[in-house]
């Protein structure tokens, strides 16, 4: 597991961002892409709304890869429908779309925002039960 602490400054988005793709470089995400731009979200929604240090963690499954942002604020965020002309609310929104898992969980010290992506199937794990 991969867990780091940041403070709530704007340049934290781009070093947790580089720390999680770095460090899940070799781990081969079914939609690589998506890595960065939900923890870009995730990690922008804790510096705006939360406004206290966070931690970004990664978890790497046999199927899934995990990655969790703990802040210490207990609002819980929302899925948002932002007008087409509006400038923010779609982050999570997107996450919640097209994660293959997301969730919130409360805790005693604030809560933790997570989501998974799938693992790329390795060839030889696709052809089971083929000829």
């Amino acid at each position: 597991m991969v867990s780091k602490e940041f403070p709530p400054v704007a340049a934290s988005a781009r070093a947790a961002r580089q720390l999680m793709t770095h460090e899940l470089a070799s781990t081969e995400v079914d939609r690589p892409e998506l890595l960065e731009l939900f923890v870009s979200e995730l990690v922008t929604n804790a510096i705006i709304h939360a406004g206290t240090t966070f931690r970004v963690a990664a978890e790497i499954g046999a199927e899934v890869v995990r990655i969790s942002i703990s802040d210490q604020n207990p609002e819980m965020p929302m899925v948002k429908s932002p007008r087409p002309g509006s400038v923010d609310g779609r982050g999570l929104k997107m996450v919640s779309e097209l994660a293959q898992a997301w969730g919130v969980d409360a805790s005693a010290r604030g809560k933790t925002v997570w989501f998974e992506l799938a693992r790329k199937r390795r060839a030889s794990e696709s052809n089971v039960g083929g000829s």
